[in-house]
């Protein structure tokens, strides 16, 4: 990469992290953390007053909750 290009990978007997490609765990924990969703629609809303935005964004929000806990129902409890 270019960031690396203009320095050594190896420093004495150990090996820089920044050369090396991202490990099969790394790369798990990455994708885990894209496969959110977001509850609320997007786009830009105009609203006539902070009460309806309010109670929009409750709605919004109340409705990602009860989506985590269905998901959470579905599966399967984990022994630990």
């Amino acid at each position: 990469s270019p960031a690396t290009s203009n320095r050594s990978c190896v420093v004495g007997k150990r090996i820089d992290r920044q050369c090396l490609p991202p490990s099969p765990e790394a790369i798990a924990a990455q994708a885990a953390m894209t496969r959110y969703v977001t509850r609320a629609p997007k786009g830009v809303f105009h609203y006539n007053s902070h009460e309806e935005m309010d109670a929009d964004r409750l709605r919004w929000q109340v409705e990602a909750m009860q989506a985590v806990a269905d998901l959470r129902e579905e599966q399967p409890p984990t022994s630990t």
